[in-house]
């Protein structure tokens, strides 16, 4: 680079010993076991020596006043009802509500837009990539016309804060100077999301390439670079982590088998489509819910190819239902209140998917549900079974179920629920006590009768 002054300080790699951490250009996955720093302002901000962060920063006109008055409060109220640390579904949960679930808002292209003017949107550019190499390592980014975003990895001993605080600086020196004006032009706070996996890294790369496309800009109203400077899996080279027995969600592990466990069998996906003269016709989304949504719908079909049948569907999250199998061949149930029904249910665990519907996404929701309702994990030796998948209430939702058995399990903790949920009692039965619990109707759950039908039909029960 061209040696000039950017209002930078260097800093040396203090504190950084080489064998301590992989290489540089080497993805880090979070790892629950090892220390998390949580800095807070307005908004969490999560540390971990080695992570990678997705951060989004944005021009201080680029939401109305009365609208980031109004989330501020939600959030407030929010973190109020959900304190830290946060795992799992309360996870979920802040990054669809506050993160995601915004982005549309700045895809709107409001306020001045100042960054839709190439000369300054490559001012921004030039400290983006000012000190890759030196104090951080650049991934990808793409600057909007009221937003940026972008992947970064600071290199040891040097703080995010520092890094996002002087690109912010010194691009607000630079265009503050050829405006001939003052003030602020950043909107205080940036947020920050440390990557949790190698499959999470590629989907912020995604999201940077695609978000101009999104928000319907034009070429010259946008910059993206991805460089894809860190190593993963894919590259032969990906940092696994230790995988303790404890580990659960997000340890470090490759995403698709977190405990260090044989990966699951292939298994095919249930795909709602279009097919042999099927055929869905456009309908109207008459509730739009968080967790449900309600749409007016008709579809052609083999029966009736040319009169279309009306018909009411409820379109919910596919979700997964896994039976933990301990080493003596013991099953483990969980004992859990279930509101709608007014009763506490024997249940093996299960949950929603909340990153779509993948591969990895479905194995990565069954250590979940491991983790977070029976405090167990597979076992390094263990595998998962895929016993394929049933629609539970086919008449009005399209809602479908993967089913799981997973043996070796290891009890490593108590359970920890996320949200409104509560589990009373972790039960471990043998094949034996399941089957009189089925046949004695102690067992109304359709998720774990349906695991227990496929289990049987294997033999396994």
């Amino acid at each position: 680079m061209k040696n000039r002054s950017t209002g930078f300080q260097p800093v040396g790699l203090a504190g950084f010993h080489p064998a301590s951490l992989p290489a540089a250009d080497v993805f880090v996955p979070l790892d629950w076991t090892r220390a998390i720093r949580v800095k807070q302002r307005h908004l969490p901000h999560w540390r971990q020596e080695g992570a990678t962060y997705f951060v989004t920063f944005r021009l201080a006109d680029s939401l109305p006043v009365h609208v980031l008055a109004q989330w501020k409060e939600e959030l407030e109220i929010w973190m109020h009802h959900h304190p830290e640390p946060w795992k799992g579904k309360t996870l979920a949960e802040y990054q669809a509500r506050f993160v995601d679930g915004r982005e549309d808002w700045f895809d709107r292209g409001y306020g001045e837009c100042l960054l839709g003017q190439t000369r300054f949107r490559e001012v921004l550019e030039d400290s983006l990539r000012h000190f890759h190499g030196v104090r951080y390592l650049l991934d990808g980014y793409v600057v909007m016309p009221n937003h940026a975003h972008v992947l970064v990895k600071p290199l040891p001993g040097v703080e995010l804060s520092d890094v996002v605080g002087g690109w912010k600086r010194h691009a607000a020196r630079l265009i503050h100077k050829q405006l001939g004006r003052s003030g602020s032009l950043w909107m205080e706070e940036s947020h920050d999301r440390i990557v949790r996996d190698a499959v999470e890294l590629e989907r912020y790369r995604d999201y940077i390439l695609q978000n101009p496309q999104k928000a319907g800009l034009s070429t010259g109203e946008y910059s993206v670079e991805l460089r894809n400077v860190m190593k993963t899996e894919s590259d032969g080279s990906v940092i696994q982590g230790d995988c303790p027995d404890g580990g659960g969600e997000g340890t470090g592990c490759n995403p698709v088998q977190p405990t260090g466990c044989k990966p699951a069998l292939p298994f095919p996906l249930c795909e709602i489509r279009d097919h042999d003269d099927w055929k869905k016709l456009p309908g109207e989304m008459v509730y739009p819910g968080k967790y449900v949504q309600i749409e007016e719908c008709a579809y052609l079909t083999p029966a009736r190819p040319e009169t279309p049948v009306h018909w009411t569907v409820a379109h919910r999250k596919s979700a997964i239902a896994v039976a933990p199998i301990t080493d003596d061949g013991k099953f483990i149930l969980i004992h859990q209140e279930r509101l709608p029904v007014q009763r506490t249910l024997w249940e093996f665990p299960a949950g929603q998917l909340d990153d779509g519907e993948t591969h990895e996404a479905i194995l990565d929701t069954v250590h979940r549900e491991l983790d977070e309702e029976a405090g167990c994990v597979v076992a390094p030796e263990g595998t998962l079974t895929p016993l394929g998948w049933f629609f539970g209430s086919q008449g009005f939702t399209n809602e479908h179920v993967y089913l799981f058995a997973a043996h070796p399990v290891r009890i490593v903790r108590t359970p920890q629920p996320v949200g409104g949920e509560h589990i009373g009692e972790v039960r471990l039965v043998t094949g034996a006590e399941l089957r009189q619990m089925v046949a004695s109707h102690v067992i109304q759950d359709a998720l774990t009768l349906a695991l227990f039908a496929r289990m049987a039909a294997h033999g396994m029960v």
